[in-house]
């Protein structure tokens, strides 16, 4: 053992002063000039008074700094006998990775093998007292510590001392049998026998001084105890005395130096007590304490994390936490009991993921391995008084929720939708935003949901409005519940949109936008919108809708079953609309439409396309007309017949068929003139792209035309516009729809004021079934 040390020392042996003597093989350089450093401190030979150190070991184990490396150094000081008359000083240093025990012993056997200890009666009362007293004193980080005795004694209780302490905490002091001289360093910290009786006399005021440095005197037992605090590391500590005081040893693994003093304790403090959840924390503060929990304690992990889990959690802050999934299991309880935020889940408070909740989540997933289990936690925190329980709240742990493994498919009642964020995405945008659309697809229900958030929302534009209907009644499920809150939703929400004015383009944009969603041609779900929108407008105008546009949007969603008020509004609107002819002197502009019978608008007819109570007049007063000529040819065929009187035929004689009078008279042209067509109505574009003219005549086309049979004639007219846009629309007719092949179809421009109802830009299609 003695091998793996290097000793170097100063003496006076031939009368020529102190100086260094090899002794042994000859040693490097940087132990000699670290040696001198120890001398130039205090570790020199001893004063001059005490001529004598024989029977008294002075000793001391030191940490020191050779070219880099730190290393315990074993220093004897004597004089007399082997150590000569003047005094000698023996530096042996340790290697690198000697331990201080190790070191102490080796050290000396090499440099006072030579000097005799006097034998020390054993007290074990004394022994063990001052025992608790030096590891007392380094467990509070005393900086003398001082040891009852003289330096046999200490020599004797300092190995005791060193083989129960961490090698990282031996460290820090500097080990000696008895101090001959103050440190240089105020900064070092000593732990030292005292001075015999006849140093005392040689060198009293030197031994003053050195009394001086130890005034403080040992540290007491109660001291000790409220320094440790727990009751587990007061145990640990009294099993570290009676280890010193009996010779035993604590693991080799608790004296290496990842071990500080206080881990150690507590590792002691549980070695052998039998833990309750209470000793937990402690327990999970060492190796041997988590090997114990591990082995036999896991259930006293998940209590003392279910009764302190904010403690708990507060250790799962280290991810690498021992036993973090028991530690967890007790944590999820505790959460299950109560809405406080236990678990530091996100909510509307801190929305903010960090990488606590990553961790967190996986923690679950790891704890949780069955979906279901981890389901019947969560379904827990989603309560109205669990942690989630609040709308906000829950929602804003989506995203966390989705890292466990939930879904909105799978697990609706966990994703819910939140009114919070429709109401401000619908009133901070004033559009059906793509986030409002994906948190009303959450509910199974967006009809109710919207029925009872539409007093929250602001006025928003008809497209938009139309849009959100559409799409939310084609979400809600049974037409039951579609048919019962459809109609009432549009009526708010159109109430809402008009700001109170009775403004029918806004209502007409709800109808196109609704008449463009796919599926448009489910008419009831069409009606219900309509009906509701048509019943705001009539609470600020009960003649509404004055319009043709409107109106013709509206006849052609239909009025059957319709609320007594609606369909009032609309048979009065029915009555008031007229056909649109175009006039004779507008021809088409190239020989296309060559052949076409055009005709001029009488007069009457452009005095009638004013006001619809205007039109409504008109009727009556062509009845009147009608019944006078119908009088006056009556009156002139008696007349006729009496200028012209014919002789009786003979009896038995037939009257020539010739002579009779024709029963009936068939009024071709004037029929054809009088029939109203079924009209197509395009307003002026909002869009520069052509296609959307040709999808919505194809629309309207379909749906209002077609399904009535074959039309005899067909009227595409321009307003204001060059006939480009008319012509368009023939020639799509001409060749996607083969039925038409042989139907007149005419295309032109028309210069002229529309009429009445018709906003200027518009096109209009007649489609005539009778001629």
């Amino acid at each position: 053992m003695s091998t793996s040390m290097i000793m170097v020392q100063w003496a006076d042996l031939t009368g020529r002063g102190f100086s260094p003597h090899e002794v042994g093989p000859p040693a490097p350089r940087e132990y000699w000039a670290a040696a001198e450093r120890l001398l130039q401190a205090d570790l020199s030979q001893p004063p001059e008074g005490i001529r004598s150190t024989i029977g008294h070991p002075i000793w001391t184990l030191r940490r020191v700094q050779v070219q880099g490396r730190w290393l315990w150094c074993f220093v004897v000081q004597g004089r007399r006998g082997p150590f000569g008359v003047a005094g000698t000083c023996r530096f042996a240093f340790a290697t690198e990775d000697m331990p201080a025990l190790r070191a102490w012993t080796a050290g000396s056997e090499l440099a006072a093998g030579d000097q005799g200890l006097p034998p020390v009666p054993h007290d074990a009362g004394w022994f063990e007292r001052t025992v608790l007293q030096v590891l007392g004193g380094v467990v509070v980080r005393q900086s003398a510590i001082p040891v009852s005795g003289g330096p046999a004694e200490a020599a004797a209780l300092i190995p005791a001392a060193l083989k129960v302490l961490p090698e990282r905490q031996s460290r820090a002091w500097s080990w000696t049998t008895c101090m001959l001289q103050r440190p240089d360093s105020a900064d070092l910290r000593v732990v030292s026998g005292g001075w015999p009786e006849e140093f005392r006399r040689s060198e009293p005021n030197r031994a003053e001084s050195i009394d001086h440095w130890f005034r403080r005197g040992p540290v007491s037992e109660d001291e000790i105890k409220s320094h440790l605090g727990r009751a587990d590391v007061r145990r640990g500590f009294e099993y570290l005395v009676h280890y010193a005081s009996t010779g035993k040893r604590p693991e080799p693994e608790l004296l290496s130096g990842d071990y500080s003093l206080d881990e150690m304790l507590i590792e002691l403090g549980h070695a052998n007590h039998v833990p309750g959840w209470s000793d937990v924390p402690s327990m999970l503060e060492t190796p041997g304490g988590v090997r114990r929990l591990t082995a036999n304690h896991r259930p006293l992990v998940q209590e003392w994390a279910e009764r302190e889990p904010t403690a708990a959690i507060a250790r799962l802050q280290d991810f690498t936490a021992p036993l973090a999934e028991d530690v967890l299991t007790g944590a999820v309880r505790a959460q299950d009991d109560t809405s406080e935020n236990l678990l530091r889940l996100p909510t509307a408070a801190a929305p903010e993921l960090t990488d606590w909740h990553d961790h967190l989540a996986a923690l679950l997933l790891s704890c949780y391995r069955q979906p279901n289990r981890l389901r019947e936690h969560t379904r827990q925190w989603i309560t109205p008084l669990g942690v989630l329980g609040n709308d906000r709240d829950l929602a804003a742990a989506r995203d966390w929720l989705l890292k466990l493994g939930l879904t909105p498919d799978d697990d609706p009642e966990h994703f819910p939708a939140s009114p919070d964020i429709i109401i401000g995405e619908l009133n901070h945008h004033h559009e059906y935003t793509p986030k409002a659309d994906a948190e009303l697809a959450l509910t199974r229900n967006p009809l109710a949901l919207l029925d009872s958030l539409a007093g929250e929302l602001q006025p928003l534009p008809a497209d938009e409005v139309a849009t959100m209907l559409w799409i939310s009644a084609s979400r809600n499920p049974g037409r039951t519940s579609e048919m019962r809150l459809l109609q009432p939703l549009a009526a708010a929400l159109t109430r809402a949109g008009l700001r109170g004015k009775a403004d029918e383009s806004w209502v007409g944009d709800l109808l196109r936008t609704a008449l463009a969603q796919p599926s448009a041609r489910r008419t009831n779900r069409l009606k219900r919108i309509m009906w509701g929108a048509l019943e705001a407008l009539l609470e600020l105008d009960p003649d509404a809708p004055r319009t043709r546009s409107l109106a013709e949007r509206c006849l052609v969603v239909g009025y059957d079953n319709a609320p007594h008020d609606v369909a009032t509004a609309l048979r009065l609107a029915k009555s008031r609309l007229a056909p649109v002819e175009p006039p004779r002197r507008v021809r088409p502009p190239d020989d296309e439409d060559a052949g076409h019978p055009h005709t001029t608008r009488p007069s009457w007819r452009r005095w009638f396309e004013g006001h619809p109570r205007e039109q409504a007049l008109t009727w009556r007063h062509i009845f009147v007309l009608g019944a006078g000529l119908a009088a006056a040819a009556l009156a002139t065929s008696a007349a006729m017949i009496i200028l012209r009187v014919e002789p009786a035929p003979a009896p038995g004689r037939k009257q020539p068929q010739a002579a009779a009078a024709p029963a009936t008279v068939e009024p071709t042209t004037a029929a054809a003139a009088a029939e109203v067509p079924i009209q197509v109505l395009l307003e002026p574009p909002s869009r520069s792209n052509p296609d959307d003219d040709v999808r919505e005549f194809r629309r309207q086309l379909e749906f209002k035309v077609l399904r009535l049979g074959k039309p005899k004639r067909i009227e595409i007219i321009a307003y204001g516009t060059g006939d480009e846009r008319a012509k368009r629309l023939r020639t799509m007719l001409q060749h996607d729809y083969p039925e038409l092949q042989f139907v007149s179809i005419g295309a032109w421009a028309n210069h002229e004021k529309p009429p009445a109802g018709i906003p200027d830009g518009s096109l209009v299609g007649n489609f005539y079934f009778h001629g």
